[in-house]
């Protein structure tokens, strides 16, 4: 069935937020297959004609964070698809622009949808570039990107549809990000470039912020930017819960608030041609505050292939799981919670999955058991049922999830300006990581970690093969291979292959491996600096085969 969206009130030019997700809702229950069609064009969407939903997002925004006030866990969606099957969402190369704070798409419970052929821009973001006009060693001048800085009481806020947002938020605790204008793919985490300072001063005829301090060259030359935002991870771009074979084709996203696209306890995702980065680099240069693709305890096959990213705030991609801290034993039942601040509010266990008991020192497993039945009893805290009775001794263990561990692979895609890592990846699935370009990671190109003392992001790993890659003008290793155990009783991390790479390296070493076995390095090309020495930095590992 081909649903044409102009019969419902969809025309290019138009308001569309209320139109648009009328209709979606409408298609709930609905299983017979259908395609949503957009004549191409411009669309708009204003934030007050959206609908809201209480999420609890993977690694977004604590519980603690909230200001006094502020409405906890409440989203606005710009495009919510609901409880709907069979879909194919056509946009005909068409473009969105969200006016207002939201989560740009949400996929709830859904199963056999596709989203293609569609790019989503956000109107005057809380998002602000601050440009280096002139300095000296004890004055600096910058440039503001636009009116919407203004004064109150002697402070200064920026305001936009949604927000009046302090420039000095959170500028004692958080990271925020600038670009180096004399090494073009460098982007990075900063201070805010205002802290500590004194006798900030706003001239609004100018559109210029001074102020007096100490502003060393190497951290404040001419046209350097800086971005300045809200890091709360408030709001999302894309976010899927529940879903099933959910495909994602062709969709170009310009910027989000924290993760770009976030998924929780789904069921096979396909990502082709995907382009997250900005409009233009030289007017604003930043896509998004957080990773680009953050996949959390999800399952089946994840395929990123053909795509680009350019300039984030966090990784391109972390694959994990969670390990949940066993809280109390009784019988055959147990006590889970969520231990890190930022992951809390759902339940990713479903009856018959397999659940491994985790030494939290060697992060090695320690017996397993089968799921029957799983009931959240509060926000953190989540009762197993299991198809057997368990020793109380497990208390103070970590349980992994091993039916939540999907299969990746990561093929054909090119980024760059990341202030992070390249990828992060944990998980015990066969993982392909192949004719990718890493460009400029600011830390690792890749990194195998699993912990669970930190973030709690499961968990080791058994089958890996990175080939055919080319690293390029990344500053610290380019594969990081360092689970988090505090001792080493066995290899945490377990068949890693890497062959026929090229490895164009700085100064540090190409490899540090750590508690890993069956590691072989084969056909790598190393294009070396002068005086170039140390290659690995190897730990407790089996290096089986290397060629350098």
């Amino acid at each position: 069935m081909i649903i044409e969206a102009k019969d419902y009130g969809i025309a290019p030019g138009k308001e569309i937020g209320r139109a648009l997700n009328d209709l979606l809702a409408s298609l709930a229950g609905n299983d017979e297959d259908k395609e949503i069609v957009l004549e191409k064009g411009n669309y708009y969407i204003d934030t007050e004609n959206c609908p809201v939903r209480y999420l609890h997002v993977t690694n977004t925004m604590g519980e603690k964070e909230y200001d006094p006030g502020e409405e906890k866990w409440r989203h606005v969606i710009g495009i919510l698809f609901e409880e709907i099957k069979n879909l194919t969402f056509s946009g005909n190369d068409s473009t969105v622009f969200i006016d207002g704070i939201a989560d740009n798409v949400v996929f709830n419970s859904c199963e056999n949808v596709t989203l293609r052929d569609l790019e989503i821009r956000v109107i005057k973001p809380n998002a602000h570039r601050l440009v280096t006009k002139r300095r000296s060693l004890t004055k600096l001048v910058l440039d503001v990107d636009s009116d919407q800085l203004v004064e109150e009481d002697g402070k200064l806020f920026f305001v936009g549809k949604g927000y009046k947002h302090p420039l000095m938020f959170r500028a004692e605790q958080n990271y925020f990000n600038s670009s180096i204008p004399e090494h073009t793919p460098y982007f990075t985490r900063i201070r805010h470039p205002l802290f500590l300072k004194k006798g900030i001063r706003y001239d609004q005829e100018t559109n210029t912020i001074t102020a007096r301090g100490f502003f060393p060259k190497k951290f404040y030359s001419k046209g350097r930017d800086y971005y300045i935002y809200d890091n709360r991870r408030r709001n999302v771009g894309v976010f899927a819960q529940k879903c099933k074979n959910l495909r994602i084709e062709n969709y170009t996203q310009r910027f989000s608030y924290s993760l770009a696209l976030v998924c929780q306890d789904c069921d096979g995702l396909t990502f082709d041609k995907l382009n997250m980065s900005p409009v233009d680099i030289k007017t604003f240069g930043f896509a998004s505050i957080a990773d680009f693709l953050h996949l959390c305890c999800c399952r089946g096959q994840i395929t990123v292939r053909n795509s680009y990213f350019s300039s984030s705030g966090d990784d391109v991609l972390n694959v994990h799981g969670v390990h949940f801290l066993v809280t109390g034993a009784s019988g055959n039942e147990i006590t889970v919670k969520f231990c890190h601040s930022q992951a809390y509010g759902f339940n990713i266990f479903h009856p018959g999955d397999k659940i491994a008991f985790i030494d939290r020192n060697s992060l090695l497993e320690q017996g397993s058991a089968s799921v029957v039945k799983s009931e959240m009893l509060d926000l953190y805290s989540i009762k197993l049922t299991l198809d057997s009775e368990i020793n109380k001794d497990v208390a103070g263990k970590v349980v992994e999830n091993v039916s939540a561990c999907p299969d990746v692979l990561f093929e054909k895609n090119r980024f760059e300006r990341i202030s992070t890592r390249g990828i992060l990846l944990t998980t015990r699935g066969k993982v392909i990581v192949r004719d990718n370009d890493f460009i400029f990671t600011k830390m690792w190109a890749i990194e195998i970690a699993d912990d669970a003392r930190d973030w709690y992001e499961s968990g080791m790993l058994t089958d890996l093969t990175v080939e055919n890659n080319r690293f390029i003008e990344n500053t610290q290793e380019m594969i990081h291979i360092f689970p988090h155990n505090l001792i080493h009783k066995g290899y945490v991390h377990n068949n890693i292959l890497i062959k026929n790479n090229e490895f164009y390296l700085k100064r540090r070493s190409c490899y540090i491996v750590r508690s890993a076995g069956n590691v072989r390095m084969k056909g790598n090309k190393y294009h070396k600096p002068p005086f170039y020495h140390h290659m690995m930095v190897k730990i407790s590992s089996d290096v089986r085969e290397k060629d350098f």
